[in-house]
């Protein structure tokens, strides 16, 4: 009846169990757990002065634990941010995007999806389908792209980033 409530729902089957649930959304799913990893890491964040610590703690553990919450924090709220950029884009909109050989090729949902950068998909396709200004420049741009310096560091991570001291 027009104006009645919907709930989308999806079943998830377990072995011989199956639950009904409300449809998740993948972008909030994952800037959750990016939040609940970054409340973690603050509560246990080894160089906070007010940072009670027992006596079975060691430096090390410590530390370790802060890094396994901040670095999953950091990559869960880049996946976030791009769940959120994939499924704003339009079914049949189309991207032409110029390939390394020369050649353009114009890409539909599923191509841009996984095959245009997040930063493209944010500075450019984002803002052509929500017909809004482009980010670049912003404060906010700044703040996306130190993220994904920080992802990509994390994800593709160097010898380099992982230097010892050599004493």
């Amino acid at each position: 009846k027009a104006g009645a409530p919907v709930s989308v729902s999806t079943f998830v089957r377990h072995g011989d169990r199956e639950l009904q649930i409300g449809n998740p959304s993948g972008p909030a799913l994952f800037l959750n757990h990016s939040w609940q990893c970054y409340r973690q890491a603050l509560r246990i964040h080894p160089f906070r002065p007010s940072r009670k610590t027992k006596a079975s703690d060691t430096p090390s553990r410590r530390v370790y634990d802060y890094l396994e919450a901040i670095m999953a924090s950091i990559v869960f709220a880049h996946t976030a941010i791009e769940a959120f950029a994939n499924e704003e884009i339009p079914e049949d909109y189309q991207h032409t995007l110029l390939r390394r050989s020369g050649l353009y090729v114009v890409l539909g949902k599923l191509g841009i999806e996984r095959e245009t950068d997040l930063s493209e998909k944010l500075s450019t396709i984002l803002p052509d389908v929500k017909k809004v200004p482009t980010p670049k420049g912003s404060k906010t741009w700044e703040d996306f792209v130190a993220l994904k310096r920080m992802r990509d560091r994390i994800v593709h991570m160097k010898s380099s980033d992982r230097a010892t001291s050599k004493q």
